[in-house]
């Protein structure tokens, strides 16, 4: 019985979730028909205190309404240089992808102690993810074109065929497959495909209508 009422519990928040976010966009929808746009804030705002919703579940209903295209939001000062892009949260996967590549090849002259477990660790990371995640990135810029789990798997896959090309392109080399050499080389290919990401996200973010609701 416990069980029962537990799931009927349930699945009453979760109508009433769905009741209120219906709400909100109809009450958004109104408010735009008033006028051609809002500023985010004073828009949940106001919804907030005429339906008695809380402000942050009006904001993610929003959001949410955004990624169905039922409205537009528009950044109200949006960063017009690659550098400022960069150096703005929408880059701050840029500099943990970048940081993450460089620590791994900083590891790589370390052998013993504390240092070794993180060697593995980033080694690893380097190994079978980064690299495959920067040409993933690269290539699918926007969060919206594929899916987490296709993305983590492509990821995978990516940099387990790039590291077997390394591998095979310095078997022809003087350097030969050693350490140094496939590292240096999986890194610096990493951090250009990870710029080059970049690049195509500011593209991207430069075409998008992204925090005045439209």
């Amino acid at each position: 019985m416990k069980d029962a009422k537990t799931t009927l519990t349930d699945k009453s928040k979760r109508r009433d979730v769905e009741t209120s976010i219906d709400t909100i966009i109809e009450a958004a929808s109104k408010k735009l028909s008033e006028k051609e746009s809002l500023p985010l804030a004073s828009c949940a705002e106001s919804i907030s205190q005429e339906i008695g919703c809380n402000k942050d579940l009006v904001i993610k209903s929003l959001m949410k309404a955004r990624e169905s295209k039922k409205f537009r939001l528009i950044e109200g000062s949006p960063y017009t240089s690659l550098a400022k892009f960069a150096f703005s949260p929408y880059g701050l996967w840029f500099w943990i992808s970048v940081v993450a590549t460089l620590i791994s090849f900083i590891l790589i002259f370390e052998s013993g102690g504390l240092a070794s477990y993180f060697r593995y660790a980033f080694e690893s990371i380097l190994l079978i993810f980064l690299p495959g995640y920067s040409i993933v990135e690269m290539t699918y810029p926007n969060k919206d074109q594929i899916s987490d789990l296709t993305r983590a798997a492509l990821s995978v896959a990516i940099s387990l065929g790039l590291v077997a090309l390394v591998g095979l392109f310095l078997n022809y080399t003087p350097l030969g497959i050693r350490l140094i050499p496939v590292v240096s080389l999986l890194c610096g290919l990493t951090i250009i495909f990870f710029a080059l990401a970049l690049g195509k996200k500011f593209s991207s973010y430069r075409l998008a209508n992204l925090a005045t609701v439209r």
